[in-house]
């Protein structure tokens, strides 16, 4: 909850005044589950009868869509108010087209204003700003096509977040955003312009619905959802936790609640019996923490929590549940044996060693950060081509790994070409991958416009068993504009496989065990032991194991050299029988 600011005038800004009156912004939602957002809505509460005239309300987000991309500060609608006035109950309701005011609990009197403007046109994925103004100076906005190219009406040209000196209005009424991320790199203006900045909502989502208090007139975080839905998908009514009162008094302050919040995680990758540390806002009162929705024991070390990942627990999200509330992250600890990677990257510290390609547009693969989880993104919306770019691993080595794997996690909004994941064995590193043979490999990914991460699950790589790889993601699109290509975020990317080790054997004690199958051992040297008792040395061929007493000797029989004693611990040094003992060495023969 965030304390309404009076209206001022800002030093800084004297090129444009601030109204200090009745007219305020009162409600206003953008976004609700599922296409299209018909119950986009914006309030304006003022005295009854007051006018008007000459009042704008006016949208502010960060593109113009064809191309021409202006960054923060872009107008996306203007909406003249003049002619109409403050209806007696004080509340003015605006809404679009195919607004359901029958489930919504609203009549025809109390709708004041009908435009496409709130028809699923309000921007909902980024940081934006409502305002209202007086003394604009440009034409209204109604409809995507005003903002593009030359037309598009830019009050940030530096992307700062600083507004230009001039500014296409005289008089600031009332200014409040809808803030997905904080210090993101996308700007927005209520605070600026003597107005409220509020959100994130839940960890890192940018306000669906919010509302200024009835009774203490703070701007207040409300409901995503919206509509309860039966089991096909129709709606049956409003949701009871929906805060909407479109047309009508809004709801008063809530009472004071600190649910969880959760903002990082301190490893992607965790075997079981790891420990992994969440931070955050209200974690030190948690009573439940979850890890791929398994419970999972933790200790409170400040407002942190020290998380063991539990036995059975599976690749997945982490939650927090605290009195309050329970809260989900972004990002995914995914659950292995790490001992098993050879290659990990969740894009903490951007693109790591990963290369970018782009083969056609001026967009490319690029570090992003969201909540608690990084990623490398890529978008061709607003390119100047349809795209083609690659985001390539460095060079993976696999030389002396066995059922070799890949994970991969994946986020998809909106829709496009599905990304191609590609194997190479011959490029090189250098140039364009067009240097290299490129396969394709079968990957589990988010589908369209499903706005979540996905893991991919194991994927196979054990056809390159040996070798040293590349991988590469290929972005495409078929055009610049809205379906021509998605938003695609990959979080991380890791490889592994049986990479071998030291261990105690029963059959030959302690060897090095390769991913090949080969063993190598003090006593015998290199040897294949798959069908033991019959082994495979290196350097004398097949021996049969008789009897081995544990950390003392062994005998053994070879068809080329006869019995064969072997002291342990002697560090390849054998006897053989043959008409007396003879010494030699596995692991140095004596010719």
């Amino acid at each position: 909850m965030i304390s309404r600011k009076s209206i001022i005038t800002l030093g800084a800004l004297a090129f444009s005044a601030y109204s200090v009156q009745g007219l305020v912004l009162n409600e206003i939602r953008t976004d609700q589950p599922d296409n299209p957002d018909d119950e986009e809505f914006v309030e304006i509460k003022g005295t009854p009868g007051e006018s008007l005239d000459d009042v704008w309300f006016i949208y502010i987000g960060d593109h113009s869509g064809d191309g021409a991309f202006k960054g923060s500060g872009v107008v996306e609608r203007a909406l003249d108010l003049t002619g109409y006035v403050i209806p007696a109950d004080g509340i003015f309701l605006m809404i679009g087209p195919a607004f359901d005011g029958t489930t919504m609990g609203i009549d025809a009197s109390q709708v004041d204003y009908v435009s496409d403007v709130f028809g699923n046109a309000l921007e909902n994925s980024d940081n934006v700003t409502a305002m209202l103004v007086r003394g604009w100076t440009e034409g209204e906005i109604l409809v995507f096509d005003d903002q593009l190219g030359n037309a598009a009406i830019d009050i940030d040209d530096d992307d700062d977040g600083t507004p230009n000196a001039v500014l296409p209005w005289t008089e600031v009424i009332d200014a409040v955003s809808l803030v997905e991320t904080v210090n993101g790199g996308e700007f927005y203006y209520g605070e600026a312009f003597g107005g409220t900045n509020l959100g994130p909502d839940n960890g890192g989502f940018v306000p669906s619905h919010a509302f200024l208090t009835s009774d203490t007139e703070e701007w207040t975080i409300g409901a995503y959802v919206l509509f309860e839905e039966d089991s096909n998908g129709n709606v049956i009514g409003l949701n009871p936790d929906a805060s909407d009162t479109p047309g009508t008094e809004n709801p008063i302050a809530p009472p004071a609640s600190f649910p969880p919040s959760i903002e990082g995680i301190s490893a992607t990758f965790a075997s079981v019996g790891d420990e992994v540390t969440v931070t955050g806002q209200n974690l030190a009162t948690a009573t439940a923490v979850t890890i791929g929705g398994v419970n999972a024991s933790f200790v409170v070390n400040g407002d942190a929590l020290v998380v063991t990942v539990p036995e059975g627990a599976v690749t997945g999200e982490v939650t927090v549940t605290n009195p309050d509330d329970t809260d989900d992250s972004v990002g995914f600890v995914v659950v292995l044996d790490t001992d098993s990677l050879v290659f990990s990257e969740d894009f903490v510290n951007g693109l790591g060693d990963f290369q970018t390609f782009s083969i056609a547009s001026n967009e490319n693969w690029e570090a992003s950060s969201f909540a608690d989880s990084s990623s490398i993104e890529i978008s061709g919306f607003g390119a100047d081509e349809a795209s083609d770019d690659w985001l390539v691993t460095p060079v993976i080595d696999l030389t002396n790994v066995g059922n070799a794997y890949m994970v991969m996690g994946h986020e998809r909004a909106f829709g496009g070409p599905p990304l191609q994941i590609k194997v190479s064995t011959d490029w090189d590193g250098t140039g364009t991958p067009a240097g290299g043979t490129w396969t394709d490999i079968s990957v589990t990914l988010a589908g369209d416009s499903t706005f979540e991460l996905i893991d991919s699950g194991i994927v196979d790589l054990s056809a390159y068993d040996g070798e040293t790889i590349y991988i590469a993601i290929r972005y495409t699109s078929t055009g610049t504009g809205p379906g021509d290509g998605a938003i695609d975020r990959i979080h991380y990317l890791a490889v592994g496989g049986d990479t071998g080790g030291w261990a105690v054997t029963a059959e030959l004690g302690l060897v090095y065990e390769y991913a090949n199958g080969w063993n190598y051992s003090l006593d015998l040297g290199f040897v294949l032991p798959s069908n033991y008792p019959w082994i495979y040395q290196a350097n004398f061929g097949f021996m049969y194991v008789i009897v081995r007493l544990p950390g003392e000797a062994m005998w053994l029989y070879s068809p080329t050299l006869g019995f064969v004693y072997v002291d342990e611990g002697d560090r390849g040094r054998f006897y053989l029988f043959d008409n007396g003992w003879t010494f030699d060495n596995f692991i140095n023969p004596q010719g």
